[in-house]
């Protein structure tokens, strides 16, 4: 989508889903242009960090669900 690889893409919900590496403390500002310039387009970006999804997967799916609607 407009040149950039996403992580995770669910088209039927308008949700994509980033996971932010260690590498991502560095790129906020880019990845906020990202954001905006994505959501311009109806989708709903959510982000976690790594550390999120490694120390709490539960919590990270129930954010996901919740964003898709289910």
């Amino acid at each position: 989508m407009l040149g950039y690889t996403l992580d995770f893409v669910c088209i039927d919900r308008r949700l994509i889903v980033e996971v932010d590496g260690r590498q991502h403390g560095w790129e906020a500002d880019y990845d906020a242009e990202r954001t905006a310039e994505i959501e311009r387009f109806g989708f709903t970006v959510i982000r976690f960090r790594n550390a999120e999804i490694i120390d709490d997967r539960d919590a990270v799916l129930a954010a996901i669900r919740k964003a898709a609607g289910g």
